[in-house]
Order: structure tokens, then C-alpha cells, then sequence
């Protein structure tokens, strides 16, 4: 099945999606008319519907084999809930934790933990704090390495600012 410009992501939308996500968007175009017309059934309203007799095993396959996009995080929904915690209780509440690089490609295998740490306000020791956002992170990643990209006002902005910025998914 073709996909429908009322399915198609725009360039300037698909650019916002990580390397890795944006990889699955044709896959996401195709299945997407697909599901729309399946939903109209089940949204209809009608009392003699039922899902076990429009839908077959292999129709449920379809859908978890074309719209599936599997975690590009390649971390842990714990793992995640504990960087932010850690982040807002080391950097502030405010803070919010950025995960960029290999760790969205899920493609790769090991590596290390790259975080960009959004802070609102200024931070007075930067080297410290992400000393201690790493050590404590590495810590909760069983000993993961954790490189820390500090971006805060009062800090000088690199290109790798930008590249999370970019790249990045906020946990």
C-alpha cells in the first residue's frame, strides 16, 4: 500500500527525530494508511464488531512487525528513571537529562553513556558537577563510563551543544 501525503512526514518534521528513529519513518509511512483504515472499524460504534473476527494473528503480526520501533535508546526504562532522578537531585530540579550518541544507534553494541545536562540557571563549578553527575550515573549503569556535557547560560556553547540538542532524547 502507497502511502498518502496525510501519512507522510515532512522533511522539516522528520529532521527532529534521532538518527536512529529516522531510519524506521518510511517503514512507519507505510503502516500508518494501514491502521488508519483498520481503526475505523473499531471505532465505529457498532455493537456486532469484534476485533477476534475482523483481525486475524497474522493481522496482529503485521502490526507489531510494521509499526514497532524498538526502544533506540538502548537503555532501560529503570535506567532512564534513575539518571533522572539522579540529575535533578545532583543538578537541581529543573535540570533535565539529554542521552545523545552511540546509545541511540541500535545498531551498536556497548559503549559508553553520553548525556547532555540541561540546566536553567548558572552553574558555579561546572567540572565538578559533572564530575559528580558521572561517577553517580556510572554508579547506577553498573559501572558504565558516563561522559556529562553540562549546557547551562553562563557556559560557553560548543558544537556538541548542538549535536545533542539535535540528536538527543530527552529521558
Amino acid at each position: 500500500m502507497q502511502s498518502s501525503s496525510l501519512h507522510k512526514i515532512p522533511t522539516e518534521r522528520a529532521v527532529r527525530f534521532p538518527n536512529a528513529t529516522r531510519a524506521q519513518l518510511p517503514k512507519l509511512e507505510r503502516t500508518s494508511p494501514w491502521l488508519c483504515k483498520e481503526r475505523k472499524f473499531s471505532t465505529c460504534g457498532n455493537v456486532d464488531f469484534s476485533p477476534k473476527e475482523q483481525h486475524s494473528a497474522k493481522d496482529a503480526d503485521r502490526v507489531i512487525t510494521d509499526a514497532f520501533i524498538k526502544n533506540v535508546m538502548r537503555i532501560s526504562e529503570q535506567q532512564a528513571q534513575s539518571i533522572r532522578q539522579i540529575v535533578r537531585e545532583t543538578a537541581g530540579v529543573a535540570a533535565r537529562a539529554r542521552l545523545f550518541g552511540s546509545r541511540l544507534d541500535d545498531a551498536a553494541r556497548g559503549g559508553d553513556l553520553d548525556l547532555l545536562v540541561e540546566i536553567p540557571s548558572s552553574v558555579d563549578r561546572p567540572a565538578a558537577l559533572a564530575a559528580r553527575l558521572s561517577a553517580r550515573i556510572s554508579r547506577a549503569m553498573d559501572g558504565r563510563s558516563v561522559d556529562v556535557v553540562l549546557l547551562a547560560p553562563n557556559l560557553r556553547r560548543l558544537p556538541i551543544h548542538d549535536l545533542s540538542l539535535r540528536e538527543g532524547v530527552t529521558l
